[in-house]
């Protein structure tokens, strides 16, 4: 789905009756949890964030700042 395209969002969330995941790249930071509580997602993920931070939750919890996440530096498994 483009990002951005927060109406059709909306239209899946009311049609999708399931468990919605939702992935938005480059969320910020004080935009954390706002889809939970909005209700327009059941989850977030934060794959990105937590590669880049594999202290994730320690550093919301301390409002300490979050690493950039660098591709170079994520895994592949090769």
């Amino acid at each position: 789905m483009h990002q951005g395209n927060e109406q059709l969002l909306s239209d899946i969330r009311q049609l999708w009756t399931a468990r919605l995941i939702l992935n938005r790249l480059g969320r910020q930071r004080a935009d954390i949890g706002k889809d939970v509580a909005s209700g327009l997602a059941d989850m977030e993920a934060y794959g990105q964030m937590i590669l880049a931070n594999l202290d994730f939750l320690a550093r919301l919890k301390a409002n300490a700042p979050l690493n950039e996440a660098d591709r170079k530096t994520f895994f592949s498994g090769a």
